[in-house]
């Protein structure tokens, strides 16, 4: 297993939730869930309206999703 860090930014308001995964694909669907939950509630937020970005544990960018609110 190895972890994976999700970045939520807006406004300059950063938000992260790290969590463990197999592999970067099994990260990216476990993101996916993550994500949407947390947009969900709180769709005016950084988790619904604030760039987003998938890290690996060497920090580097798997996916990205551009803010809808900057």
């Amino acid at each position: 297993m190895s972890k994976f860090v999700i970045n939520a930014i807006l406004n300059n308001k950063k938000e992260s939730l790290s969590f463990q995964a197999a592999d970067s694909g099994s990260a990216t669907m476990q993101a996916i869930g993550i994500i949407m939950d947390k947009a969900y509630e709180d769709k005016q937020g950084a988790w619904g309206m604030g760039h987003i970005s998938l890290l690996d544990s060497k920090g580097n960018v798997l996916h990205e999703m551009e803010s809808k609110g900057d």
